[in-house]
């Protein structure tokens, strides 16, 4: 029985690492904030939030969660975005 290897575009596997790597990267910080502060996943994001929102960002809600989620990685989309532009 031969097995075909499927070749991916490489962007694909650069977007898959990254969406992993982002995975285990918010994981760690939810885990040494609850470890350290015994704080819930919730402040961790809340506190990603208050590079938009300030420090109302703990006052938020569902919003401000789902916005400290994303954010970092529009920053790291906007950074890619401006070394591309400048090449």
């Amino acid at each position: 029985m031969s097995k075909t290897r499927r070749h991916q575009n490489p962007f694909t596997t650069i977007l898959w690492c990254g969406l992993l790597v982002g995975t285990l990267d918010i994981l760690a910080a939810f885990a040494n904030t609850y470890i350290s502060f015994d704080k819930g996943p919730t402040f961790v994001l809340k506190y990603v939030a208050t590079a938009i929102y300030g420090q109302s960002a703990f006052n938020g809600g569902t919003d401000v969660v789902l916005a400290g989620l994303a954010l970092p990685a529009l920053f790291m989309a906007r950074r890619r975005l401006k070394k591309a532009a400048q090449a």
